[in-house]
């Protein structure tokens, strides 16, 4: 590759084509091979990413598994499950970490979404919609807001504990 920068142990080892890269940590982008334009920062940042292009990936285990593209994970192990999910928001420690194919996601606060693989969320809040499996189209802005949350979808749950009982139903 072309135009990388690599500090760390291991950081952008198995680098082959990928061009524009930055990598410092521990690991960080350790099985990048082709994937352009990455920024991982952190140990195991991004560890898992091959060809996935444009990502900005910062903290410890942030981004582990990621392999998909034009995603932001700040926080430790944010995204670090996230599998070829594209286009997705974490901002926090632990914030969509089990997130594994869920797309369209924006989870900012500590562990919002963090068990989260439905599509189309936005949960805004310390732990807000933390418990949400698959449930899709929701909106939780607030502190544990649809914390309960599960496999509901077309919800919107506004301010702290705002909705932390529901589980299960939708559309409200």
């Amino acid at each position: 590759g072309t135009s990388n920068s690599y500090f760390g142990y291991f950081a952008g080892y198995a680098n082959t084509t990928a061009c524009c890269g930055v990598f410092l940590g521990r690991y960080a982008g350790f099985n990048n091979t082709t994937g352009s334009s990455n920024i991982f920062v952190g140990s195991n940042a991004g560890y898992s990413n091959q060809t996935g292009e444009y990502n900005v990936i910062v903290g410890g285990g942030s981004g582990y598994a990621h392999t998909a593209d034009r995603s932001v994970f700040l926080g430790y192990l944010s995204g670090a499950g996230n599998l070829g999910a594209s286009g997705n928001s974490f901002v926090g420690a632990e914030s969509g970490r089990y997130n594994e194919t869920g797309t369209g996601l924006a989870f900012f606060g500590y562990q919002a979404g963090t068990r989260s693989t439905g599509d189309n969320n936005s949960f805004f809040g310390y732990q807000s919609g933390v418990a949400n499996f698959s449930g899709s189209n929701n909106a939780f802005f607030g502190h544990q807001a649809g914390a309960a949350n599960t496999t509901a979808g077309y919800n919107a749950f506004f301010g702290a504990l705002a909705g932390t009982a529901n589980m299960t139903g939708q559309y409200n």
